[in-house]
């Protein structure tokens, strides 16, 4: 489907499959940090990153945003800055259910978007996924100033402390066309300023 920039991912609603599994690499050990996307839509009640250290399931979690249209996201701690969630640059602090601590201790499997988990990895509950739309998801390893939010937010890429980039430009395979009853794979590609190409494929079937 077609997203913000190019294309994105849009999740279907009550269901247990479809998500994304970041690497845990990317914001693990960190103390300020930074995540940037765009999303669209969703429903009440559903959440949209699920960090887990292994024992707290709900360690880092941000309830999923309901604006209809396409929306401008940040989740920004650190650099003197607090800890605080913007919609278009706003302020937006009742998306935010748990800050994780400080540093960030994930456990490996345990860095979800579009799912709520109750184990690591896992333990989805279809009436808490995300229901709306995702595009360029941005992860850095420090507490962006307001100025480059604002810049990512006018379409200007921000390099500097990048540790994760997710394009989400997966094309016409995507869980996001389906035919009821089939099974898919769906593959998802990260990419690092040093160099490595993180990818994950899974299995989704559409009800």
């Amino acid at each position: 489907m077609d997203g913000k920039f190019g294309r994105g991912l849009d999740f279907d609603d009550h269901q247990t499959s479809q998500y994304l599994d970041v690497p845990f690499a990317s914001l693990d050990c960190l103390s300020d940090f930074t995540i940037v996307f765009w999303a669209c839509g969703g429903g009440g009640g559903e959440y949209l990153i699920s960090g887990s250290d292994g024992r707290n399931h709900n360690y880092m979690l941000m309830r999923g945003p309901t604006a209809s249209g396409w929306h401008f996201y940040v989740w920004r701690r650190g650099g003197g800055y607090g800890a605080h969630i913007y919609e278009d640059l706003v302020q937006a602090d009742f998306l935010i259910y748990s800050n994780p601590g400080d540093p960030i201790d994930l456990a490996p499997g345990g860095f979800i978007i579009a799912q709520e988990q109750d184990r690591v990895g896992g333990g989805f509950d279809p009436v808490q996924a995300f229901s709306g739309k995702l595009d360029e998801i941005y992860i850095y390893s420090e507490a962006l100033s307001d100025e480059e939010m604002e810049m990512l937010f006018n379409g200007i890429i921000v390099t500097k402390s990048l540790t994760l980039f997710l394009p989400l430009d997966e094309g016409s395979n995507s869980p996001f066309s389906f035919t009821s009853g089939a099974s898919y794979p769906i593959t998802v590609t990260a990419y690092s300023l040093d160099g490595d190409v993180y990818t994950k494929t899974i299995s989704a079937v559409c009800s």
